[in-house]
């Protein structure tokens, strides 16, 4: 039988026997902190469940996000393309006006007569002279093929007369739904090609539209360039 005289002497028991240790724990702390690891421990299980959740939860979060950017970023390509056909076919109705009734609108606008539209680097009636000059023009080192592809490519020159005004007059036509200074540096570019090919002759410019800037058109007056505004739904 073990003496217990000192504290020493019960510490040492307590360290030494299991049971004993446990039945003075019993004795001493409250059943509450006993439960204490018990309670500890189912928590710290809960809380595992909850940032499994957590991380499930926003796994799901990070894939609807990159799912809604991808939607955005079609939605984004789709409202640019169907903006992008909308002005192709502004664009194309202006053009389209300008080749069925551009002739109308410029005799009324500088006053032309026997006006005719000019199909560059074809041989029809009104267009062959034109042709037979650029062509000898840019072959002769008189203008650039450069020069001569930008004729070419303008929207459209018609040829005709003026009252009181020898020989002929020469027309050059830029169609652009918004006018841009691109639109004017193109026209601007063709009469400086025309008035070398065709010196004797006098060239107009004109810009057919629907929308322009303030200050855009105040530039192009500045250039004496002739703003025909059209609306292509009429």
């Amino acid at each position: 039988m073990t003496t217990i005289n000192t504290t020493e002497d019960l510490l040492r028991v307590v360290r030494e026997n299991e049971e004993f240790r446990a039945a003075m724990r019993r004795e001493l702390l409250s059943d509450e902190v006993l439960e204490l690891p018990k309670r500890l421990a189912l928590y710290a299980e809960a809380t595992n469940l909850r940032l499994d959740r957590i991380d499930s939860d926003l796994s799901v979060l990070k894939a609807d996000v990159a799912e809604l950017k991808a939607d955005v970023a079609e939605l984004k390509e789709m409202g640019q393309s169907h903006t992008n056909d909308i002005g192709f076919l502004k664009g194309f109705s202006l053009e389209s006006k300008l080749y069925n009734r551009g002739t109308s609108y410029l005799a009324t606008e500088f006053n032309v007569y026997d006006i005719a539209t000019i199909r560059a680097a074809e041989r029809d009636e009104s267009s062959a002279a034109f042709n037979t000059q650029l062509r000898d023009a840019m072959e002769s080192g008189v203008i650039t093929m450069e020069e001569y592809n930008r004729v070419l490519r303008t929207d459209m020159i018609a040829s005709g007369r003026r009252p009181g005004v020898p020989g002929t007059v020469y027309v050059a036509v830029e169609a652009s739904y918004t006018v841009h200074r691109a639109d004017m540096g193109k026209v601007m570019q063709t009469k400086a090609i025309l008035d070398k090919v065709f010196p004797d002759a006098e060239t107009l410019t004109a810009l057919f539209y629907t929308n322009i800037q303030p200050f855009i058109e105040n530039e192009a007056y500045e250039d004496n360039i002739y703003l025909i505004k059209v609306d292509p739904l009429e």
